[in-house]
Formats: structure tokens, C-alpha cells, sequence
């Protein structure tokens, strides 16, 4: 569920608890996409990995994983596939977070 963030604007919180190693359904149907590096509006939502960014497919229709705040001691992380994880168990009502330095 996204709502108001201790951390920074809007987050992501979890509406049940979530057992360590669950896949975390962020971005369905629509993945992550990279493209080029230049001057983006939305900058907030797209992180700089070599010379390309990651950023939503649709700016206007975003899947909630967009909104993750970061975090040093997070509670999820992305494979090498960006597919999204519990990194610990995550309690009903705790914000989901991972860490910006990983992507």
C-alpha cells in the first residue's frame, strides 16, 4: 500500500506480514525499463546505472515498486534480474525499503 513516508514523500508499505525470501509482486506486468541518460522530468523515479537509467515504461501509470524509499539497513533487495525480494521478515504495516547503492 503506498501512504505518506517517514523516510521521504510516499512509500510502500506492507498490508500483511511478508515472510524472509518472498518474492514481492511490485511491478506487475510492467517491469523495469533503461534508457538513455539525459535530462528527465520525473528524475525522482529513475536511477543513473552506467550510462543509462532505470525508470518506469509509463510515467503517468506507475506500479507501486517505483515508490520503494531507500534505505542502509533495508528490508528487501532486487536480483540480478531486478525481481524484487523480502530480505527479512517484514511486519504488517512496516515500510518496504531497499537500498539505491545496490541497483
Amino acid at each position: 500500500m503506498l501512504k505518506p513516508s517517514k523516510i521521504q514523500g510516499v512509500g510502500v508499505f506492507a498490508t500483511h506480514h511478508i515472510a524472509k525470501d518472498t518474492f514481492l509482486r511490485l511491478y506487475p506486468g510492467e517491469g523495469i525499463h533503461r534508457v538513455k541518460a539525459v535530462k528527465m522530468p520525473f528524475i525522482k523515479y529513475c536511477h543513473l546505472k552506467g550510462a543509462k537509467y532505470i525508470a518506469p515504461p509509463d510515467f503517468g501509470r506507475m506500479a507501486v515498486g517505483w515508490f520503494l524509499n531507500h534505505s542502509t539497513k533495508p528490508n528487501a533487495y532486487y536480483n540480478k534480474k531486478y525481481e524484487s525480494f523480502a530480505l527479512r521478515d517484514i511486519k504488517k504495516g512496516e515500510e518496504i525499503t531497499i537500498d539505491y547503492r545496490t541497483l
